[in-house]
């Protein structure tokens, strides 16, 4: 049964990575479609864009590289919040390093989302730089149109214009994966339920036909009981350990077993005693045998016996 819980559980383990990959996908990032280099003497400004278009439910990765050369100061924009009819979000920055002319080079990365649909520029991003002489300055990237294509807010309305408080109502929200959610407790419960089913069916007899041979014993004689005992008991418990071979004594069930348990062997010797001792065992010892030999065989130990 260990093998098959096994399965179980690897097949809802796959299940539950399949819902989690399918329950939010990221975009990916994206080859730049828009580049533009600004360069000035002492100073390069490189604007690349993911996309030249996008809906008002979407948004686009930007890089920013700037280099200028040694002796310069240069003050990075602070691009939070809003730039024209755009929202910076996701802003991060790397490190300033130094090439093998001596030029600093920064790099800037964020996203940005439109506020509005139509043809949408992206305002040129202004930086101030002082020279060694204290002398300050202002150098920009230029300006760069992006199309943005409205979407619907929903299958029954036509296209319109999707103001930026309402786009978040078209954005995937939590609330939509509680079907995936629920069909994987679903699931799982499923999985519980056999697993207990499966308990619950080996505590129970095993049915077959040395067992029921074993059983109809019981209505029989003591002296039959007694004749009969060994056989009976035998081949119900190789069936029931699941032996390839068939056992009609207790010397060849304990060769056939791995690992005779203690009681098996403490049964036999008692069964020799009772049948082939000085004095024929009494109705009730045999009785008691007989129960004794008919615990073991529902004992659920016996289902984990290997041969």
């Amino acid at each position: 049964m260990s093998s098959k819980f096994a399965l179980l559980t690897t097949l809802a383990c796959g299940l539950f990575i399949s819902l989690s990959s399918c329950q939010k996908e990221q975009p990916a990032k994206q080859a730049f479609e828009l580049s533009q280099q600004t360069e000035f003497e002492d100073v390069s400004l490189n604007l690349q864009i993911s996309q030249s278009s996008l809906k008002t439910n979407e948004s686009a990765q930007v890089s920013l590289s700037i280099k200028h050369a040694p002796g310069l100061e240069i003050t990075l924009p602070e691009l939070e919040g809003q730039l024209g009819e755009w929202t910076i979000t996701e802003l991060t920055s790397q490190p300033a390093k130094l090439d093998s002319q001596s030029w600093t080079h920064y790099q800037l990365n964020f996203d940005i989302e439109p506020d509005i649909p139509g043809e949408t520029p992206l305002p040129s991003i202004e930086f101030m730089v002082e020279d060694e002489a204290g002398k300050i300055r202002e150098v920009r990237t230029k300006a760069v149109s992006i199309e943005v294509l409205s979407v619907g807010v929903d299958a029954d309305t036509q296209l319109r214009d999707i103001a930026p408080d309402e786009r978040d109502s078209t954005q995937p929200s939590d609330t939509n994966q509680t079907p995936a959610w629920l069909l994987l407790a679903l699931i799982i419960g499923a999985i519980g339920v056999i697993i207990l089913r499966k308990l619950k069916r080996s505590s129970e007899p095993v049915k077959s036909a040395a067992m029921e041979d074993f059983r109809t014993l019981a209505k029989a004689s003591t002296e039959e009981i007694a004749c009969q005992l060994e056989p009976a008991f035998c081949k119900a418990f190789a069936q029931r350990a699941k032996l390839t071979k068939p056992c009609s004594d207790f010397t060849s069930l304990c060769n056939e077993l791995a690992s005779p348990p203690a009681c098996l062997t403490l049964l036999a010797s008692r069964y020799e005693s009772l049948q082939y001792g000085k004095q024929a065992g009494s109705n009730s010892e045999i009785a008691a045998l007989y129960q004794e030999c008919e615990e073991l065989l529902n004992d659920n130990a016996g289902e984990e016996l290997e041969s």
